[in-house]
Protein backbone atom coordinates (compact mmCIF):
# COMPACT_ATOMS: atom_id res chain seq x y z
CA UNK A 1 0.00 0.00 0.00
CA UNK A 2 1.55 3.55 -1.24
CA UNK A 3 1.65 6.44 1.63
CA UNK A 4 1.30 9.23 -1.01
CA UNK A 5 -0.73 9.42 -3.73
CA UNK A 6 0.17 8.24 -7.22
CA UNK A 7 -1.14 11.28 -8.35
CA UNK A 8 -0.88 14.40 -6.82
CA UNK A 9 1.53 12.93 -3.71
CA UNK A 10 -0.98 14.07 -1.11
CA UNK A 11 -0.32 11.98 1.84
CA UNK A 12 -2.87 9.07 2.33
CA UNK A 13 -5.44 8.31 5.38
CA UNK A 14 -4.58 4.88 6.19
CA UNK A 15 -7.07 2.33 4.82
CA UNK A 16 -8.53 5.15 2.39
CA UNK A 17 -9.41 3.59 -1.07
CA UNK A 18 -9.24 6.76 -2.24
CA UNK A 19 -6.97 10.27 -2.27
CA UNK A 20 -8.78 12.95 -0.33
CA UNK A 21 -7.09 15.35 -2.28
CA UNK A 22 -7.65 14.35 -6.05
CA UNK A 23 -9.89 11.05 -5.63
CA UNK A 24 -7.58 8.58 -7.14
CA UNK A 25 -8.14 5.32 -6.24
CA UNK A 26 -5.05 4.39 -3.76
CA UNK A 27 -4.65 0.76 -5.34
CA UNK A 28 -4.69 0.92 -9.30
CA UNK A 29 -4.65 -1.91 -12.36
CA UNK A 30 -1.31 -2.28 -13.78
CA UNK A 31 -1.13 -0.88 -17.07
CA UNK A 32 -2.00 -2.66 -19.81
CA UNK A 33 -3.95 -1.87 -23.42
CA UNK A 34 -7.18 -3.73 -21.45
CA UNK A 35 -6.55 -1.53 -18.31
CA UNK A 36 -6.84 1.50 -20.94
CA UNK A 37 -10.09 -0.14 -23.21
CA UNK A 38 -11.70 -0.87 -19.92
CA UNK A 39 -11.36 2.21 -17.96
CA UNK A 40 -13.01 4.02 -21.55
CA UNK A 41 -15.92 2.33 -21.87
CA UNK A 42 -16.30 1.94 -17.93
CA UNK A 43 -16.32 5.97 -17.99
CA UNK A 44 -18.33 5.99 -21.15
CA UNK A 45 -21.34 4.31 -20.41
CA UNK A 46 -21.17 5.31 -16.64
CA UNK A 47 -24.38 7.03 -16.09
CA UNK A 48 -24.24 8.46 -13.26
CA UNK A 49 -20.45 10.40 -14.32
CA UNK A 50 -20.74 14.16 -14.61
CA UNK A 51 -21.20 14.38 -18.43
CA UNK A 52 -24.54 11.75 -18.32
CA UNK A 53 -25.99 13.03 -15.17
CA UNK A 54 -25.68 17.12 -16.85
CA UNK A 55 -27.01 15.91 -20.17
CA UNK A 56 -29.88 14.08 -18.54
CA UNK A 57 -30.90 16.26 -15.69
CA UNK A 58 -30.33 19.62 -18.55
CA UNK A 59 -33.94 18.73 -19.57
CA UNK A 60 -35.36 19.35 -16.33
CA UNK A 61 -36.45 23.01 -16.52
CA UNK A 62 -33.94 25.08 -14.52
CA UNK A 63 -32.80 22.05 -12.92
CA UNK A 64 -28.97 22.50 -13.58
CA UNK A 65 -28.99 26.23 -12.77
CA UNK A 66 -30.82 26.23 -9.44
CA UNK A 67 -28.11 23.76 -7.96
CA UNK A 68 -24.87 25.64 -9.25
CA UNK A 69 -26.44 28.31 -8.03
CA UNK A 70 -27.30 26.38 -4.34
CA UNK A 71 -23.20 25.46 -4.33
CA UNK A 72 -24.21 21.84 -5.98
CA UNK A 73 -20.98 22.56 -8.63
CA UNK A 74 -19.13 19.13 -8.62
CA UNK A 75 -22.11 16.65 -9.04
CA UNK A 76 -22.52 18.18 -12.61
CA UNK A 77 -20.55 19.26 -15.88
CA UNK A 78 -19.10 23.42 -15.72
CA UNK A 79 -21.80 24.93 -17.90
CA UNK A 80 -19.44 27.34 -19.92
CA UNK A 81 -17.30 23.89 -20.78
CA UNK A 82 -20.25 22.02 -22.05
CA UNK A 83 -21.70 25.31 -23.39
CA UNK A 84 -18.68 25.67 -25.81
CA UNK A 85 -18.55 21.61 -26.30
CA UNK A 86 -22.06 21.70 -27.73
CA UNK A 87 -21.17 25.04 -29.83
CA UNK A 88 -17.96 23.46 -31.47
CA UNK A 89 -20.15 20.76 -32.05
CA UNK A 90 -23.16 22.32 -33.39
CA UNK A 91 -20.94 24.63 -35.70
CA UNK A 92 -18.72 21.50 -37.08
CA UNK A 93 -22.18 19.58 -38.20
CA UNK A 94 -24.02 22.56 -39.72
CA UNK A 95 -20.82 23.22 -41.88
CA UNK A 96 -20.76 19.85 -43.11
CA UNK A 97 -24.58 19.69 -43.80
CA UNK A 98 -24.79 22.59 -46.01
CA UNK A 99 -21.00 21.97 -47.49
CA UNK A 100 -23.37 21.28 -51.32
CA UNK A 101 -24.63 24.73 -50.79
CA UNK A 102 -20.86 26.11 -50.50
CA UNK A 103 -19.73 23.57 -53.36
CA UNK A 104 -23.18 25.43 -55.63
CA UNK A 105 -22.16 28.93 -54.72
CA UNK A 106 -18.54 28.04 -55.90
CA UNK A 107 -19.53 26.64 -58.86
CA UNK A 108 -21.45 29.88 -59.56
CA UNK A 109 -18.94 32.25 -59.01
CA UNK A 110 -16.77 30.09 -61.45
CA UNK A 111 -19.22 30.41 -64.14
CA UNK A 112 -18.89 34.38 -63.74
CA UNK A 113 -14.97 34.07 -63.65
CA UNK A 114 -15.53 31.94 -66.82
CA UNK A 115 -18.02 34.75 -68.49
CA UNK A 116 -15.87 37.43 -67.51
CA UNK A 117 -12.94 35.27 -69.58
CA UNK A 118 -15.39 34.77 -72.61
CA UNK A 119 -15.69 38.37 -72.79
CA UNK A 120 -12.30 39.68 -72.50
CA UNK A 121 -11.32 36.95 -75.18
CA UNK A 122 -14.11 38.59 -77.37
CA UNK A 123 -12.66 42.03 -76.55
CA UNK A 124 -9.21 40.78 -77.79
CA UNK A 125 -10.51 39.04 -80.52
CA UNK A 126 -12.54 42.43 -81.81
CA UNK A 127 -9.31 43.83 -81.22
CA UNK A 128 -7.21 42.06 -83.71
CA UNK A 129 -9.92 41.83 -85.87
CA UNK A 130 -9.98 45.46 -86.70
CA UNK A 131 -6.62 45.27 -86.98
CA UNK A 132 -6.48 43.17 -89.71
CA UNK A 133 -10.24 43.87 -91.28
CA UNK A 134 -11.47 40.86 -91.20
CA UNK A 135 -14.69 39.93 -92.62
CA UNK A 136 -18.15 40.16 -90.37
CA UNK A 137 -19.21 36.41 -91.36
CA UNK A 138 -16.64 35.21 -90.18
CA UNK A 139 -15.79 37.01 -86.97
CA UNK A 140 -19.60 36.12 -85.93
CA UNK A 141 -18.90 32.64 -87.11
CA UNK A 142 -15.57 32.23 -84.92
CA UNK A 143 -17.59 34.11 -81.99
CA UNK A 144 -20.30 32.12 -81.75
CA UNK A 145 -18.81 28.44 -82.74
CA UNK A 146 -15.25 28.90 -80.85
CA UNK A 147 -15.32 31.42 -78.17
CA UNK A 148 -18.73 31.22 -76.84
CA UNK A 149 -20.14 28.40 -74.59
CA UNK A 150 -22.51 26.38 -76.47
CA UNK A 151 -26.43 27.87 -76.45
CA UNK A 152 -29.34 26.15 -74.91
CA UNK A 153 -31.22 24.46 -77.42
CA UNK A 154 -33.74 26.56 -79.47
CA UNK A 155 -31.88 30.02 -78.34
CA UNK A 156 -29.07 31.66 -79.89
CA UNK A 157 -26.47 33.32 -78.02
CA UNK A 158 -25.93 37.29 -78.53
CA UNK A 159 -23.29 39.70 -77.01
CA UNK A 160 -24.70 42.52 -75.28
CA UNK A 161 -22.14 45.04 -75.92
CA UNK A 162 -23.49 47.98 -74.14
CA UNK A 163 -23.76 46.03 -70.53
CA UNK A 164 -20.66 43.58 -70.97
CA UNK A 165 -22.93 40.18 -70.84
CA UNK A 166 -23.51 37.15 -72.49
CA UNK A 167 -27.35 37.22 -72.74
CA UNK A 168 -29.76 34.78 -74.98
CA UNK A 169 -32.21 35.85 -77.71
CA UNK A 170 -35.43 34.53 -78.95
CA UNK A 171 -34.88 33.07 -82.29
CA UNK A 172 -37.85 34.30 -83.62
CA UNK A 173 -36.57 37.95 -82.66
CA UNK A 174 -33.65 37.23 -84.66
CA UNK A 175 -34.60 38.97 -87.65
CA UNK A 176 -35.74 41.69 -86.67
CA UNK A 177 -32.38 42.50 -85.01
CA UNK A 178 -30.85 45.60 -86.01
CA UNK A 179 -26.79 45.56 -86.15
CA UNK A 180 -26.28 48.81 -84.44
CA UNK A 181 -26.18 47.32 -80.57
CA UNK A 182 -27.46 50.65 -79.22
CA UNK A 183 -31.45 49.36 -80.73
CA UNK A 184 -31.27 45.63 -80.18
CA UNK A 185 -34.35 44.47 -78.00
CA UNK A 186 -33.20 41.36 -75.87
CA UNK A 187 -35.26 38.85 -74.67
CA UNK A 188 -36.04 38.21 -71.12
CA UNK A 189 -33.39 36.32 -69.64
CA UNK A 190 -30.38 36.47 -66.88
CA UNK A 191 -26.75 36.38 -67.38
CA UNK A 192 -25.48 32.86 -68.49
CA UNK A 193 -25.98 30.05 -65.05
CA UNK A 194 -25.26 33.25 -62.72
CA UNK A 195 -28.73 32.80 -60.43
CA UNK A 196 -28.68 30.82 -57.44
CA UNK A 197 -30.68 29.16 -54.77
CA UNK A 198 -29.58 26.97 -52.38
CA UNK A 199 -31.64 24.14 -51.53
CA UNK A 200 -31.90 24.85 -47.72
CA UNK A 201 -32.57 28.70 -49.04
CA UNK A 202 -29.57 29.59 -47.14
CA UNK A 203 -28.17 31.87 -49.91
CA UNK A 204 -30.11 32.98 -52.69
CA UNK A 205 -28.14 35.76 -54.78
CA UNK A 206 -27.81 36.65 -58.98
CA UNK A 207 -24.57 37.83 -60.25
CA UNK A 208 -26.08 39.91 -62.60
CA UNK A 209 -25.35 42.99 -64.79
CA UNK A 210 -26.29 45.93 -61.99
CA UNK A 211 -23.93 48.70 -60.89
CA UNK A 212 -23.52 48.63 -57.33
CA UNK A 213 -21.78 51.92 -56.60
CA UNK A 214 -22.41 54.72 -59.15
CA UNK A 215 -20.38 53.01 -61.81
CA UNK A 216 -19.20 50.23 -60.33
CA UNK A 217 -20.86 46.72 -61.62
CA UNK A 218 -20.59 43.07 -60.88
CA UNK A 219 -18.48 42.18 -63.89
CA UNK A 220 -16.15 45.41 -62.77
CA UNK A 221 -15.42 43.52 -59.48
CA UNK A 222 -14.64 40.36 -61.60
CA UNK A 223 -12.68 41.94 -64.07
CA UNK A 224 -11.05 44.73 -62.80
CA UNK A 225 -7.65 44.54 -60.69
CA UNK A 226 -7.51 46.11 -57.49
CA UNK A 227 -5.80 48.69 -59.15
CA UNK A 228 -8.19 49.75 -61.76
CA UNK A 229 -10.98 49.65 -59.56
CA UNK A 230 -10.19 51.89 -57.54
CA UNK A 231 -8.73 53.97 -60.45
CA UNK A 232 -12.37 53.63 -61.90
CA UNK A 233 -13.60 54.91 -58.72
CA UNK A 234 -11.49 58.01 -58.43
CA UNK A 235 -13.90 59.91 -57.61
CA UNK A 236 -15.42 58.30 -54.72
CA UNK A 237 -14.10 59.09 -50.77
CA UNK A 238 -11.71 56.87 -49.50
CA UNK A 239 -14.59 55.13 -47.21
CA UNK A 240 -16.62 53.85 -50.63
CA UNK A 241 -13.02 52.95 -51.96
CA UNK A 242 -12.59 50.40 -49.24
CA UNK A 243 -15.77 49.50 -49.30
CA UNK A 244 -15.40 48.33 -53.29
CA UNK A 245 -12.16 46.56 -52.43
CA UNK A 246 -13.88 45.00 -49.64
CA UNK A 247 -16.84 43.79 -51.38
CA UNK A 248 -14.70 43.09 -54.52
CA UNK A 249 -12.94 40.39 -52.24
CA UNK A 250 -16.05 39.55 -50.78
CA UNK A 251 -17.96 38.38 -53.70
CA UNK A 252 -14.66 37.20 -55.85
CA UNK A 253 -14.30 34.61 -52.95
CA UNK A 254 -18.08 34.59 -51.88
CA UNK A 255 -17.92 30.92 -50.53
CA UNK A 256 -14.85 31.37 -48.33
CA UNK A 257 -16.89 34.62 -47.03
CA UNK A 258 -19.56 32.60 -46.10
CA UNK A 259 -17.20 29.82 -44.64
CA UNK A 260 -15.53 33.11 -42.58
CA UNK A 261 -19.02 34.57 -41.41
CA UNK A 262 -20.66 31.35 -39.97
CA UNK A 263 -17.26 30.44 -38.55
CA UNK A 264 -17.15 33.61 -36.59
CA UNK A 265 -20.92 32.35 -35.26
CA UNK A 266 -19.60 31.21 -31.76
CA UNK A 267 -18.89 34.57 -30.90
CA UNK A 268 -22.77 35.34 -31.87
CA UNK A 269 -23.79 32.96 -29.27
CA UNK A 270 -21.82 34.30 -26.98
CA UNK A 271 -22.77 38.27 -27.44
CA UNK A 272 -26.15 37.12 -27.23
CA UNK A 273 -26.46 34.95 -24.07
CA UNK A 274 -24.09 38.46 -22.67
CA UNK A 275 -26.83 40.89 -23.57
CA UNK A 276 -29.75 38.72 -22.58
CA UNK A 277 -28.79 38.12 -19.37
CA UNK A 278 -27.79 41.92 -19.02
CA UNK A 279 -31.71 42.01 -19.78
CA UNK A 280 -32.56 39.92 -17.42
CA UNK A 281 -30.56 42.04 -14.56
CA UNK A 282 -33.05 44.35 -15.44
CA UNK A 283 -36.03 42.71 -15.90
CA UNK A 284 -35.69 41.59 -12.45
CA UNK A 285 -33.75 44.65 -11.18
CA UNK A 286 -36.21 44.55 -7.70
CA UNK A 287 -34.59 41.33 -6.95
CA UNK A 288 -31.39 40.30 -5.71
CA UNK A 289 -30.25 38.34 -8.24
CA UNK A 290 -26.41 38.18 -9.73
CA UNK A 291 -25.77 39.19 -13.41
CA UNK A 292 -23.54 35.76 -13.06
CA UNK A 293 -26.74 33.50 -11.77
CA UNK A 294 -29.04 35.01 -15.04
CA UNK A 295 -25.67 34.42 -17.05
CA UNK A 296 -25.51 30.49 -15.87
CA UNK A 297 -29.12 30.69 -16.42
CA UNK A 298 -29.15 31.84 -20.53
CA UNK A 299 -25.95 29.22 -20.86
CA UNK A 300 -27.47 26.33 -19.50
CA UNK A 301 -30.77 27.63 -21.61
CA UNK A 302 -28.37 27.49 -24.77
CA UNK A 303 -26.81 24.68 -24.54
CA UNK A 304 -30.06 22.87 -24.49
CA UNK A 305 -30.80 24.92 -27.71
CA UNK A 306 -27.55 23.70 -29.16
CA UNK A 307 -28.15 20.00 -28.25
CA UNK A 308 -31.88 20.01 -30.00
CA UNK A 309 -30.30 21.66 -33.09
CA UNK A 310 -27.38 18.77 -32.89
CA UNK A 311 -30.18 16.43 -32.94
CA UNK A 312 -32.17 17.96 -35.54
CA UNK A 313 -29.30 18.42 -38.22
CA UNK A 314 -28.78 14.79 -37.22
CA UNK A 315 -32.20 14.27 -38.27
CA UNK A 316 -31.44 15.91 -41.65
CA UNK A 317 -28.73 14.56 -42.47
CA UNK A 318 -29.70 10.87 -42.01
CA UNK A 319 -33.55 11.18 -42.39
CA UNK A 320 -35.37 14.15 -43.20
CA UNK A 321 -33.24 16.00 -45.79
CA UNK A 322 -35.00 19.32 -44.97
CA UNK A 323 -34.68 21.71 -42.25
CA UNK A 324 -38.48 21.11 -40.78
CA UNK A 325 -37.01 19.95 -37.56
CA UNK A 326 -36.39 24.33 -36.99
CA UNK A 327 -39.92 24.61 -36.29
CA UNK A 328 -40.09 21.67 -33.43
CA UNK A 329 -37.11 23.08 -32.00
CA UNK A 330 -38.24 27.27 -31.91
CA UNK A 331 -41.43 25.77 -30.03
CA UNK A 332 -39.76 23.45 -27.62
CA UNK A 333 -37.23 26.12 -26.93
CA UNK A 334 -39.93 28.45 -25.82
CA UNK A 335 -41.44 26.31 -23.74
CA UNK A 336 -38.03 25.51 -21.85
CA UNK A 337 -37.44 29.15 -21.25
CA UNK A 338 -41.07 29.98 -20.20
CA UNK A 339 -41.11 26.76 -17.50
CA UNK A 340 -37.49 27.39 -16.33
CA UNK A 341 -38.34 30.96 -16.10
CA UNK A 342 -41.20 30.08 -14.12
CA UNK A 343 -39.27 27.68 -11.67
CA UNK A 344 -36.04 29.50 -11.45
CA UNK A 345 -37.50 32.90 -10.79
CA UNK A 346 -40.82 31.94 -8.69
CA UNK A 347 -43.04 34.28 -10.48
CA UNK A 348 -46.76 34.14 -10.56
CA UNK A 349 -48.02 32.80 -14.02
CA UNK A 350 -49.20 36.25 -14.75
CA UNK A 351 -45.87 38.07 -14.75
CA UNK A 352 -43.84 34.94 -15.77
CA UNK A 353 -46.17 35.11 -19.21
CA UNK A 354 -45.61 38.84 -19.74
CA UNK A 355 -41.81 38.91 -18.93
CA UNK A 356 -41.52 36.22 -21.37
CA UNK A 357 -43.04 37.08 -23.95
CA UNK A 358 -40.90 40.21 -24.05
CA UNK A 359 -38.08 37.98 -23.57
CA UNK A 360 -38.84 36.68 -27.04
CA UNK A 361 -39.10 40.14 -28.07
CA UNK A 362 -35.97 41.49 -27.08
CA UNK A 363 -33.84 38.11 -27.83
CA UNK A 364 -35.09 38.34 -31.53
CA UNK A 365 -33.94 42.06 -31.51
CA UNK A 366 -30.79 41.73 -30.49
CA UNK A 367 -30.40 38.35 -31.89
CA UNK A 368 -30.31 40.47 -35.37
CA UNK A 369 -28.74 43.05 -34.05
CA UNK A 370 -25.61 40.98 -33.26
CA UNK A 371 -26.20 39.11 -36.81
CA UNK A 372 -25.55 42.55 -38.38
CA UNK A 373 -22.63 43.46 -36.33
CA UNK A 374 -20.89 40.24 -36.68
CA UNK A 375 -21.61 40.20 -40.55
CA UNK A 376 -20.73 43.69 -41.08
CA UNK A 377 -17.36 43.44 -38.96
CA UNK A 378 -16.90 39.64 -40.86
CA UNK A 379 -17.22 41.60 -44.47
CA UNK A 380 -14.53 44.35 -43.28
CA UNK A 381 -11.91 41.92 -41.79
CA UNK A 382 -12.02 38.94 -44.46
Amino acid sequence: MPQHCLNCDHVLIADAQHCSQCGQKVVIRQLSFWTIVSDFFSNLFNFETKIWRTLRDIWIPAQLTIAFVSGKRVSYYNPIRIFIICLFAFFALYLYNINDSFNSIEETVNSKKKEIWTLDLIDDYDSLSNVHNWPKEINDKIKSELLLPLPIKGEQITIDTLNESIRYVDPSLNDSIEESADTIEYYESDDLNLEFSSEDDLVKFNLGQGKIIDNISINDLFRLSPEDLTKKAQDKSWLNKILILQLQKVVVNLSSMLKFFIGNGTWLAIAVILLISAFFKLLYWRYNYLYAEHFIFHVYGHTRLLLLAIVGILFEIFLLDNSIWTIPLIFVGSVYLFLSMRRFYKQSLLKTTFKFLLTLFIYLLLLVLCVLVLFGLSFLIF
